[in-house]
């Protein structure tokens, strides 16, 4: 059986490569939310910050620039391809 190609999934292989160091990030803004820390914003409409409510997941996507929609498309790509072999 040969292996499939990465390249031909470039934002599940960005996703990859991100791993350990996405991980690490994602148990800190775990924790931080745990111990009562929030993410804040300012919003030009109000004189006080307004709550972030954006999920770990999205938080991290953003910040490493992964298009989880991609990615989603990309992993039913793949596992058509594997149904197929």
């Amino acid at each position: 059986m040969s292996r499939i190609e990465l390249s031909k999934y470039p934002e599940c292989d960005k996703l990859a490569k991100i791993g350990k160091e996405s991980y690490k990030l994602g148990e800190f803004i775990d924790w931080l939310r745990e111990d009562g820390i929030i993410f804040c914003e300012w919003v030009k409409d109000y004189d006080y910050p307004v709550q972030r409510r954006e999920d770990t997941e999205h938080l991290l996507a953003r910040y490493f620039k992964i298009d989880l929609d991609l990615v989603e498309k990309e992993r039913g790509q793949l596992l058509e391809e594997l149904r197929k072999r």
